[in-house]
């Protein structure tokens, strides 16, 4: 699996996976700082496996080139910006859109992206081996996309991108602030992620296909459905009842909360809970704030009652968290 991309002035990546053969695991920070650009990239290598994080920020739109010699699985998050996409010999088409993610197959192409002057993107890019070896873990419940693999095809793992949710911006956020210390055991670590990330984009998936009380949304009740999740956002640490929040959009409280669930792939409570947490781990890397002082700051009643909701999300207290990801 070779894979590159360059601007239309330097190429600035190449990964070949044949170099990756054993268990390394290396960690690149790029960062470049000019008056009217800014732009910060993470690249972590494994056999098999570049995870790829990028955040950009310019005065005007950019140019990307990207070739692919072989087969290669890419789980793509889109989490700020939209990029269109050409494809030699094909017309003009839109992947990457802003909070969506996806995972496709894709063979030997070339790709011109025409990106936002201001976009975020994190993507897992697989070689085929690995991402049968993913695909296993599911003890043959997707077949279907290992006998793909076994011919080539190109295929989405769902018809449409799907909206990022809250836990998987959290299992991201873990992957990118993790320290590379032992080739080893940052291998297990960066393996596990990739797995739990996968399992959420399954689940999501699993979720629409299986739900039989599914409703159709009309374009209006949808935008009713994106002003409700805004109004949680802006109020994390003082959230609206759901009967506010259905007053509030104009919509009511059974197709808010079914039509919630069938934009965003969880309740409207998970949603709200697995949001808060991810607030808390931005609050958790500043030292200058306390337990006590986040809880307030997140709207819990005291520190026990978020702790309680953070361990359920995280596995471990935020102190302990904090210990680990930020050493404080």
């Amino acid at each position: 699996m070779i894979l590159e991309a360059w601007n239309t002035e330097n190429k600035w990546l190449h990964f070949d996976d044949s170099i990756y053969l054993d268990d390394h695991c290396e960690k690149e920070e790029l960062k470049v700082n000019v008056p009217g650009f800014s732009s910060s990239a993470m690249l972590i290598f494994m056999k098999g496996v570049l995870i790829m994080y990028a955040k950009h920020h310019s005065e005007a739109s950019q140019t990307i080139r990207s070739r692919q010699d072989g087969n290669i699985a890419i789980m793509s998050f889109q989490l700020n910006g939209n990029f269109n996409v050409t494809e030699k010999n094909y017309e003009p088409y839109r992947i990457f859109q802003n909070d969506l993610h996806n995972t496709f197959y894709t063979n030997k192409r070339e790709l011109v992206f025409e990106a936002p002057s201001v976009f975020e993107n994190f993507r897992v890019v697989m070689s085929p081996a690995f991402f049968d070896q993913l695909l296993a873990k599911y003890h043959g419940r997707f077949s279907l996309y290992a006998d793909m693999i076994k011919k080539g095809d190109y295929f989405n793992l769902y018809e449409m991108p799907l909206p990022i949710s809250p836990r998987m911006k959290i299992i991201i956020r873990d992957i990118l602030f993790h320290n590379v210390s032992d080739n080893l055991l940052s291998k297990v670590f960066y393996d596990t992620k990739i797995t739990e990330l996968f399992g959420c984009q399954l689940e999501q998936i699993l979720s629409l296909k299986n739900d039989k009380r599914k409703i159709e949304l009309s374009p209006t009740e949808r935008k009713k459905i994106q002003e409700a999740q805004t109004l949680l956002l802006q109020n994390l640490s003082d959230y609206p009842s759901i009967s506010t929040i259905s007053r509030s959009v104009a919509i009511n409280e059974n197709k808010l909360k079914r039509g919630f669930k069938e934009v965003f792939g969880t309740s409207i409570y998970n949603y709200l809970l697995t949001i808060r947490i991810s607030k808390a781990i931005e609050l958790l890397e500043n030292p200058g704030l306390n337990i006590d002082d986040i809880a307030s700051q997140l709207g819990y009643t005291d520190s026990a009652h978020f702790s309680r909701a953070f361990r359920r999300i995280k596995g471990v207290p935020p102190g302990q968290y904090r210990r680990e990801m930020f050493n404080q």
